[in-house]
């Protein structure tokens, strides 16, 4: 089947509507093609009809690694020291994070703690001389799920936070029901750090299993680490990132890569995307780099991947409209896109506990909430039971929309999380009364409460960034605590 002449397999909502077009198209086709000649000259042509002071950090990414697959090929074009600079500047950063991330992946192997890696940080331990061309400003490691909590703590022991501003008791106490956590340590330092690689909510177990069965070893600049199979390598880029619209493309030059790797098993990669329910994202994803790009791939993979039938209409509408690059969106299509998402992010949504807000108000008259917002004691000693709260506290707005989050703690554990979201700058002191279920043990000593910042912030933010994200001291107004509630 040939690039141009395939309408009916573009026509929504078959895979080709959703393939990277345009300017994107033109990158991902340069730095992935097997015909080096067409590739250079797709690229010279995107050269010649786009300023790279237009663009931004997903088209960097993708330069860089045409940059490096095409190198002194470019010299004789005026942008080839733009991407010279650019390249080396990117690899530069990557350099800086992975120098600040290994400390705390060796402290988790001699814990004894199994370390995989995920995504771009798979292509620089197996092939190092992908650093300048693979970009990674951040790294993914998994974990086993019986390992992770004792992975949270060496984190929090080594000075890495949370990305999204929980405690490190908040993080312990959820640490069931985290798929994975986001952590920044220093200026440059970030992990995402797992405990499953397959699942939303909770683990795709089979898939699972078999990720950690066929998993390959290895070594990343001198630390033991597991990589996964070949096919995983594959299945593993289409799950977490064929539905994202291509806000970065780097997994489709991942996946090309791989597609053309000797040892991979064809059979287990289809099961894989079978399992993992991500047919309709591989359709896309793979289609693209076999007709468009020209990957070559056994004839029988493909005629079953794309066959008709492999998922019902309703399905494929919903998954081709999350896979379409953002960038060839129009009003009606972001709109779907939307809705597709969100439906598929409830169906995947578990009981993790709720943030409570009840309302939040204006005061009139002038004060000011100063209270210490590290620890605002409200019981010495509690007893086993279900009660009921309710807690009512001042804040000083300041003018702009932000969110505010406080955690409801024991000295312990951590009991729940309280947010409110102010989508309308206000001035003055505020007042917000939340109210919630609790349920207690006789070991829950000293109830507190504690402002937390809406992410970490690092230090040397913007003043409108800090003045969004920090913790903001309040007041406590008044805490009951109803007995018996059931």
């Amino acid at each position: 089947m040939g690039y141009e002449d395939n309408r009916q397999y573009r026509r929504f909502p078959n895979p080709g509507w959703a393939w990277p077009g345009g300017s994107l198209d033109q990158l991902i086709y340069a730095a992935v093609a097997p015909d080096h000649e067409k590739a250079l000259i797709t690229f010279r042509a995107w050269l010649s009809e786009t300023d790279i002071d237009d663009v931004g950090f997903r088209e960097h990414r993708l330069l860089a690694a045409i940059a490096g697959r095409f190198g002194k090929n470019l010299r004789d074009h005026a942008e080839f020291p733009r991407l010279v600079g650019l390249q080396r500047m990117l690899w530069t950063k990557s350099r800086m994070t992975l120098a600040e991330s290994l400390p705390v992946l060796i402290s988790l192997t001699e814990h004894d703690i199994p370390v995989m890696l995920l995504k771009g940080g798979v292509r620089l331990a197996l092939r190092p001389e992908d650093q300048k061309s693979r970009i990674s400003h951040d790294l993914d490691i998994l974990v086993p799920s019986s390992h992770f909590r004792q992975a949270l703590k060496i984190f929090g022991a080594s000075d890495w936070h949370g990305a999204s501003g929980e405690s490190r008791i908040c993080l312990d106490t959820r640490h069931k029901y985290l798929r994975a956590m986001n952590f920044f340590s220093g200026r440059t330092g970030d992990i995402d750090l797992h405990q499953w690689a397959y699942g939303a909510a909770q683990p795709i177990q089979g898939a699972e299993n078999s990720l950690w069965k066929n998993a390959e070893n290895t070594t990343f600049f001198d630390v033991p680490v597991f990589v996964p199979s070949v096919a995983d390598r594959v299945g593993l880029a289409i799950y977490h990132s064929g539905r994202d619209a291509h806000s970065h493309s780097d997994w489709m030059v991942d996946c090309a890569q791989y597609l053309k790797d000797p040892a991979l098993d064809w059979a287990r990669l289809h099961d894989i995307l079978v399992e993992t329910k991500t047919v309709v994202p591989a359709q896309v994803a793979i289609s693209y780099l076999h007709i468009r790009a020209g990957i070559p791939m056994p004839n029988d993979f493909i005629s079953e991947l794309l066959g008709p039938g492999k998922t019902d209409r309703l399905m494929s509408v919903s998954e081709v409209l999350q896979a379409k690059p953002r960038n060839d969106w129009n009003a009606l299509s972001k709109l779907a896109r939307g809705i597709a998402k969100q439906t598929r992010l409830t169906k995947n949504h578990l009981g993790i506990p709720k943030r409570l807000l009840i309302s939040g108000r204006s005061l009139n008259g002038t004060g000011s909430a100063k209270g210490d917002f590290q620890s605002i004691s409200f019981l010495k000693e509690t007893h086993s039971g279900q009660y009921r709260f309710d807690l009512e506290i001042e804040v000083e707005q300041a003018g702009i929309a932000r969110r505010f989050e406080y955690e409801l703690n024991t000295e312990k554990r951590h009991l729940t999380r309280l947010k409110v979201h102010h989508i309308r700058p206000r001035n003055g002191l505020v007042r917000f009364k939340f109210t919630g279920l609790l349920k207690l043990t006789d070991d829950d000593v000293g109830l507190w409460l504690e402002a937390r910042p809406g992410r970490h912030l690092r230090g040397g933010e913007p003043k409108e960034v800090s003045e969004r994200y920090s913790a903001v001291p309040f007041q406590v107004v008044s805490f009951r605590l109803f007995v018996g509630v059931g």
